[in-house]
Formats: C-alpha cells, sequence, structure tokens
C-alpha cells in the first residue's frame, strides 16, 4: 500500500472540508450582521436640554462661576 497517496488524498479531503465548512461560516455569519442591521430599531432621537454655559465651584469656602471651558483645569486652581 502506497503510504503517500493515501496521505495526500487524505489531505485533499481533509483542505476540501475545512474550505466548504469556513464558507459556510463566513456566509452564516455575514448573512446575521445583514440581518442585525436591517431588522434592528433605529436609535430613538433624544430631545437637547439647552445647556448653562456656567458651573459653580467652591474653593476655600468660596462659590465661584466658571464657564464650562476652565472646568478641566479646574484641579490646577485647587489647592
Amino acid at each position: 500500500m502506497d503510504y503517500e497517496k493515501l496521505a495526500s488524498a487524505l489531505v485533499k479531503k481533509v483542505w476540501g472540508a475545512l474550505r466548504i465548512f469556513s464558507g459556510v461560516v463566513v456566509v452564516v455569519l455575514a448573512s446575521y450582521f445583514v440581518l442585525a442591521v436591517v431588522i434592528s430599531k433605529p436609535w430613538e432621537t433624544v430631545e437637547r436640554v439647552p445647556v448653562d454655559p456656567k458651573v459653580c465651584g467652591r474653593m476655600s469656602g468660596v462659590v465661584y462661576e466658571f464657564l464650562r471651558g476652565y472646568v478641566v483645569f479646574w484641579p490646577e486652581y485647587e489647592g
């Protein structure tokens, strides 16, 4: 019995089966994602509330009003 021919035939069959299986997996995943996008409901719109441009902060017991743009720098002035 020629083991090289047998091994070669087995490798070809296994490789072919893996190709078919991977193709099926790709098709199933792609169809799942397409259905998920089509069936999913769109995001609900949220009403935006007008934001006050100023915020309040307390430093050394005194209350200050700052513009929101300065809030990121608050730790530098805190103590």
